[in-house]
């Protein structure tokens, strides 16, 4: 135990502290006298520099992060997802001719139990209720002004009061709107629903990450995965659902905004069984594998009431936006030129032997990454400064997309490292746990029992851990004999650690 103990120390740079010193509580109950003496264990990915957050959230989210001695990199990730989830699905930046891009955000933090997921998150929650709360009456005053003026019609003689009767029993009948911004937990049918009802827009914003139980399939027959609205709204895709008892769903133009917050084993959970990232689901988010400062963590002061407001302030000018319908945003002359010079370098690191090889699925997400973030940060600051969205996004605003988009891929490298350390390991245990209950079993069964779990979708992953355990001397495979109909002849496998069946059977 003690060899343990100093080895756990020696990793974390931390000398023994001798029983009873100022470290240890004290019997009558007093805190420890002194903190220890060097601080938390070296962060070895590259920090998220609080410039490139939009003005109005930044002091915001410093004074947070430095009030509850959390990392910073879980406070930015949210403050870019609010101005997204009230205002994304109102504007889009052209790119160029024939696209363009939304400004909606999937944003994930990493961390462990205790690491201040939860109250990095609360501060921006309220100002997504008071938006909700803000937009409820805004809308609810307007319900009441139609009301009023297809009365006043439908009581005259002329001839449009036949048809403001009409309209004023549907207006009655439909009720007061309610919109919700968000909702922490959510179906994927459900999510297609939802945005239906909400004008195509909805979000997901969560300090739990069930959003990935329930994408990973487990409300859905057969356990497979349940992500293509996920998929499909990221991307703008039109959405039509045909189910015999919802009925038709159809969004014509999808906005959504996810912002969650996980430990590690449900995004490793999710990823087995929507294999590996296959299509791309992880590869939509902005992620963080935040510093732990657990044990090293001191509060700081309390957030200035004058950072409060100007973050209250932003979030309630991008909360009007809705009034004025979809926006649309350009590169000016001097971002275009950037931004395609960066697309061309981009397009140089993917070919073999460049560095931004893999993760490929996220790499290729990377020029909507850009243009989405220089989007989000061009509208919080400009809707502060002039009332309202400037339509040319400057170059200030693209360097700064660019610059998080680069750091996003280094956290998305780390992330999708330590997610799949062990992942042929668990398959495999998986596999010979199936193997040892039924000896014998044919390919086909054995793959009936697995496919669309543990990452296992396609029948050449079968195959791919069926010869690593032949290699390993662990299996035997045999041809079964031809059915009574004459069929083709199946494949049984047989699980032995030495390398002969007839172990099993003893």
């Amino acid at each position: 135990m003690g060899d343990r103990l100093a080895a756990t120390l020696a990793e974390a740079k931390l000398k023994p502290v001798p029983s009873g010193s100022g470290n240890q509580r004290e019997p009558d109950g007093k805190k420890p006298s002194q903190a220890p003496a060097e601080g938390p264990p070296a962060y070895r990915l590259p920090r998220f520099d609080p410039a490139w957050l939009p003005g109005p959230l930044r002091d915001f989210s410093e004074s947070l992060a430095r009030n509850l001695g959390a990392p910073f990199e879980m406070v930015a990730l949210k403050a870019l997802a609010v101005p997204s989830l009230v205002a994304g699905p109102f504007v889009d930046v052209e790119a160029r001719d024939g696209w363009e891009e939304p400004t909606t955000l999937y944003v994930l933090t990493i961390a462990p139990s205790g690491a201040k997921k939860s109250p990095t998150m609360k501060p921006f929650t309220g100002l997504l209720m008071r938006a909700e709360k803000a937009r409820t009456e805004a809308l609810k005053l307007a319900h009441q002004s139609k009301l009023a003026e297809l009365e006043e019609k439908a009581a005259g003689n002329s001839d449009e009061a036949s048809e403001a009767s009409e309209q004023l029993k549907a207006l009655k009948k439909a009720g007061t709107p309610a919109p919700r911004l968000w909702a922490t937990d959510v179906t994927d049918e459900r999510l297609a629903s939802l945005m239906q009802e909400n004008g195509g827009h909805a979000a997901v914003w969560s300090a739990e990450p069930k959003l990935f139980r329930v994408a990973g399939g487990a409300y859905t027959k057969g356990g497979g995965p349940a992500t293509d609205v996920l998929l499909q709204a990221y991307s703008g895709d039109q959405v039509r659902v045909e189910r015999q008892m919802a009925g038709s769903i159809r969004v014509d133009r999808p906005r959504l905004t996810v912002a969650l917050e996980s430990q590690l084993k449900p995004v490793q959970d999710f990823l087995e069984k929507t294999g590996h990232d296959e299509r791309g689901e992880l590869a939509r988010f902005l992620m963080v594998s935040a510093p732990d400062l657990r044990g090293w963590r001191v509060p700081g002061p309390a957030v200035p009431q004058s950072h409060r407001d100007a973050a209250e302030e932003c979030v309630q000018s991008l909360n009007r936006l809705p009034n004025g319908g979809l926006r649309q945003v350009r590169l000016t002359t001097q971002a275009q030129k950037r931004f395609e010079m960066w697309e061309r370098e981009h397009e140089a690191k993917q070919r073999p032997g460049g560095i931004w090889r893999e993760p490929c699925g996220w790499v290729s997400k990377m020029p909507g990454l850009v243009l989405r973030l220089a989007g989000v940060v061009h509208m919080a600051e400009s809707v502060s400064h002039e009332g309202n969205i400037d339509r040319d996004l400057p170059l200030d605003a693209l360097e700064r997309g660019i610059a998080i988009t680069e750091w996003g891929f280094v956290q998305a490298c780390e992330v999708y490292r330590v997610s799949q350390e062990n992942p042929v390991a668990r398959k495999l245990d998986r596999l010979r746990e199936v193997l040892s209950q039924s000896p014998g079993i044919l390919r086909s069964e054995l793959w009936a029992k697995l496919k669309n779990t543990m990452g296992i979708a396609a029948t050449r992953h079968l195959s791919d851990l069926l010869e690593e355990l032949e290699r390993c001397g662990e299996l035997v495979r045999e041809m079964a004999p031809r059915g009574k109909k004459g069929g083709r002849p199946g494949e049984r496998l047989y699980l032995t650690p030495t390398g002969s069946r007839e172990v099993l059977s003893a």
